[in-house]
């Protein structure tokens, strides 16, 4: 995980724009969640929903990895509690967009993240997400 939050901070060294920062935090996301890594994380979330025991051991675990996630990357565009708002939120598209993958055969999900971009651009060009209010 720790290289995982050297991945989003690396991701984001050079690029001044907010929205080509977020939008390189987006792609980032998605390369992470696809590798066999990631796509275990998944699996180990699912599991957690309904097994309890696991779900009282995972929490403490998730915490620690929370406090060193992409979050902390996304703290250096966006004031901490939106980043960590859309930390979540990016992670979780790209949690979905990995864990459908195999059913889109043939299908990369460049249109998905296309739209996911726009999105991200809009809401820095609209001040919704305002990288000033640090």
């Amino acid at each position: 995980m720790k290289g995982d939050a050297d991945f989003f901070t690396d991701s984001l060294d050079g690029l001044d724009d907010a929205g080509d920062q977020l939008v390189a935090y987006s792609t980032a996301a998605w390369k992470l969640t696809s590798r066999r890594e990631g796509l275990a994380v998944i699996e180990i979330l699912q599991a957690a929903r309904v097994d309890e025991t696991l779900a009282e051991k995972l929490k403490p675990v998730w915490d620690r990895i929370d406090s060193t996630s992409g979050a902390i990357a996304l703290q250096r565009i966006l004031n901490q509690e939106a980043s960590a708002s859309l930390s979540q939120l990016i992670i979780g598209i790209a949690r979905g967009r990995a864990a459908s993958g195999f059913l889109l055969q043939g299908e990369d999900g460049r249109e998905e993240a296309e739209m996911l971009e726009k999105l991200l651009r809009a809401g820095v060009d609209s001040g919704v997400l305002d990288p000033e209010d640090n």
